[in-house]
């Protein structure tokens, strides 16, 4: 199974691009998100693929007592650890904050941080792990009895597997035409944006993330394994959760033309492709396959 290294482009991220004001905005998408009376303050927040560690550092900043960043990538957590000592001034003395190498899809790491999360947190990750499902049951299991799981997952639709194919063929591909790929890419989403009045900019001021960042991310990210959003509701029900709030991604019904020149210039404006974003209350007292 092709895998794509995320954590040497988070690491590259903290190195060289993140700065206080993206910190500063990745925490207000935190607040909007939960809602502005959501009390971050003592509680235990647990990022499920914590990447470049920038929202963890946001929940720390927000008042968390204790957060707990995990990542299977190496190179994310070595990340994490440079954002914690780049920003070290930003995180009061008495945080809890544990950085730890591992996967969800491992039951002695679901074991150990069972019932743990007031917060669980996992944005783009689980869609990624090579096994959707068992990501999704293990990280529900993380989640105390009325704690919350904020998840954003990849949407399924026709282009789906046409980008599949893109993304198999980055990850085969040489280092030029990787460079090539990325610059085209980016390029054409840039245009795309100044055609919409979006302006030239390479900087998401919702998120807090930088486009060729993203951009490398979506080229290269295997495995990859969307889901739409009734499917996502139907699993976490299962798991003894309903649903707070849904935020499906943009143009999720979207009509595809039958052309197929028109088809795949809608492909790649991603349409429909995004992440559904879902926050999850947990009802249930324990897991339930």
């Amino acid at each position: 199974m092709i895998t794509f290294s995320f954590g040497r482009n988070w690491l590259r991220y903290v190195n060289y691009i993140v700065t206080e004001g993206i910190i500063e905005n990745s925490k207000v998408s935190l607040v909007r998100f939960f809602g502005e009376d959501f009390i971050f303050q003592n509680k235990t927040f647990v990022d499920i693929g914590c990447g470049s560690g920038i929202f963890s550092l946001c929940a720390v900043m927000l008042g968390c007592k204790h957060v707990i960043s995990l990542d299977v990538d190496p190179k994310s957590i070595e990340a994490t650890r440079v954002m914690q000592k780049k920003f070290a001034h930003l995180i009061p003395h008495d945080v809890v904050w544990e950085v730890e190498e591992a996967s969800i899809l491992d039951d002695e790491t679901v074991a150990k941080w069972k019932e743990k999360a007031d917060i669980l947190y996992s944005w783009g990750v689980l869609h990624h792990t090579g096994n959707l499902q068992k990501a999704m049951f293990n990280a529900s299991c993380i989640v105390k009895p009325d704690g919350l799981a904020y998840i954003a997952l990849y949407n399924k639709t026709e282009a789906s597997a046409w980008w599949h194919k893109i993304k198999s063929f980055y990850n085969r591909t040489n280092p030029l035409m990787k460079c090539l790929m990325i610059v085209s890419y980016t390029l054409f989403l840039t245009l795309e944006d100044l055609r919409k009045g979006r302006g030239f900019n390479f900087y998401d001021s919702t998120r807090g993330m930088h486009k060729i960042t993203d951009v490398i991310d979506w080229l290269g990210g295997l495995p990859y394994e969307p889901i739409n959003v009734e499917e996502t509701l139907h699993q976490w029900k299962a798991y003894g959760f309903e649903a707070f709030k849904v935020l499906p991604t943009k143009y999720h019904d979207a009509v595809y033309p039958q052309s197929s020149l028109k088809k795949w210039f809608v492909y790649l404006k991603c349409v429909g492709l995004g992440c559904n974003e879902f926050l999850m209350h947990k009802r249930a007292t324990e897991c339930v396959a």
